[in-house]
């Protein structure tokens, strides 16, 4: 009993040493093929992150460089800037002085307070200009061609305004910039105000002629489809 028990444990323990035996080359393969892998990836890993630190690097150098050949540029462009706000300064001086001192200085545009007005416009007071039309057209066409201006039919709200675009252009009827609104059952200027009952008794009106116009003998209302002359009004641009 005790051989064959023996001999049992011997066999066993045989075994198991020749299972050891036959294992171990290949454990020792695995192990040696993660320690490489492991290597590899390591090694990549740290040429990614100097890669990326080089990158980092050149793009800081890259970043200053041309900050500081902007700098530079501007520094050089300052002298450039200034003579030519120098030049600009004396052009627009030049224009001024050809605008607005034309014909002495008695000139009633002499001074800083210059007004000027667009080509074929007359400047007949400090605040505004007018254009006077050669053609004939309805109250509302007239009107339209005012707009188109950027301008309204000329706005008379006083005597004396009257008094002055009557010395001033005597020979025609002209259309003026007011008319009676049915909606609203009033004469209502074009800027959108009511005529006060001052403006009212300057004008001979009558509601169904509603158009307002102007000549160098009546203030009147009339038939707005008839064909007048025209004055378009708007503010002077001050040149200072």
């Amino acid at each position: 009993m005790q051989d064959e028990e023996g001999y049992t444990t011997l066999n066993f323990q045989a075994s198991w040493n020749a299972a050891s035996a036959h294992e171990q080359p290949g454990s020792q393969k695995v192990r040696s093929t993660l320690s490489s892998t492991w290597r590899v990836a390591t090694v990549t890993l740290f040429t990614l992150c100097l890669l990326l630190v080089v990158g980092l690097t050149a793009l800081a150098v890259l970043f200053f460089q041309v900050t500081k050949d902007c700098q530079e540029k501007a520094e050089k462009l300052k002298p450039k800037e200034e003579v030519l706000q120098t030049d600009f300064t004396k052009k627009l001086q030049e224009i001024r002085e050809s605008l607005c001192l034309d014909g002495g200085k008695e000139n009633k545009n002499n001074g800083v307070n210059c007004r000027l007005c667009p080509a074929n416009w007359q400047l007949k007071s400090d605040k505004s200009c007018y254009y006077v039309s050669e053609q004939k057209d309805t109250w509302e066409e007239s009107q339209t061609l005012c707009s188109v201006w950027n301008s309204s039919l000329v706005l008379v709200k006083d005597k004396a305004k009257l008094g002055f675009l009557r010395r001033q252009f005597p020979n025609n009827t002209y259309w003026i910039g007011f008319s009676f609104k049915r909606d609203r059952n009033g004469w209502i200027w074009e800027d959108n105000t009511p005529l006060t009952p001052a403006q009212k008794n300057m004008f001979a009106l009558y509601k169904e002629y509603p158009c307002a116009c102007i000549s160098s003998l009546l203030a009147h209302s009339t038939d707005c489809n008839k064909k007048n002359n025209w004055i378009c009004e708007k503010a002077a641009f001050q040149l200072s």
